[in-house]
């Protein structure tokens, strides 16, 4: 397969696959199938002020607050006319996700293409594109669609630091390993092919 042809292809996928998670992204059973949307959509409204009164840490809040920060100054702005900020709020942290949802795409075709050739590569990336649950999840301003992008770039970054011994290649590894476990705990699970990564290196 020419490497013109496996572009084109990968640009299809993903191009449908964003279609797909921009024509779902309604209200259709969202609080029925991920209840944690309005939590996440209600703490990043009260950022930062969230910060000094959280008491509950049973879950983890990277995605909440980045997305508070991301659309402070908005919110700021419309609170300062007498707006309701949370439709924009809202709507970002569904567009950020279904961004994210997309560049995860990207991000296994690389890896997938560091691992094995191209032709494994776009099988991989294609069948992410069409899965149900990664188009599903990425309409939605949850952390599932969140975390898949920082797993796959963490291991890409794995690969990177072990070919360059950079250190800032190391400490921006580093940094893709925290923000995925302070968007879910379960997330530090991927330190476990490290050593498995070496050795395939």
């Amino acid at each position: 397969m020419s490497s013109s042809t496996t572009s084109a292809s990968l640009e299809y996928f993903s191009s449908v696959s964003l279609s797909a998670c921009l024509v779902s992204s309604g209200d259709f059973c969202s609080k029925i199938y991920h209840p944690d949307e309005p939590k996440i959509i209600r703490e990043a409204m009260g950022f930062s002020q969230e910060i000094a009164d959280r008491r509950d840490l049973r879950y983890p809040t990277a995605f909440h607050y980045s997305l508070g920060s991301l659309v402070w100054p908005a919110k700021k702005l419309i609170e300062s006319r007498g707006g309701d900020p949370y439709p924009v709020v809202y709507v970002t942290g569904r567009v950020l996700s279904v961004l994210l949802g997309k560049a995860t795409i990207l991000l296994v075709y690389a890896l997938a293409k560091r691992i094995n050739d191209r032709r494994h590569a776009l099988i991989a990336s294609s069948a992410l594109a069409f899965s149900m649950y990664h188009v599903t999840n990425s309409a939605w301003a949850t952390t599932d669609v969140t975390s898949s992008f920082l797993l796959s770039s963490f291991l890409i970054l794995t690969f990177k630091t072990m070919d360059d011994e950079s250190l800032l290649l190391a400490v921006t590894t580093g940094a893709a390993l925290g923000l995925l476990v302070g968007a879910k705990y379960t997330g530090a699970i991927a330190i476990m092919p490290w050593k498995c990564l070496a050795q395939r290196v």
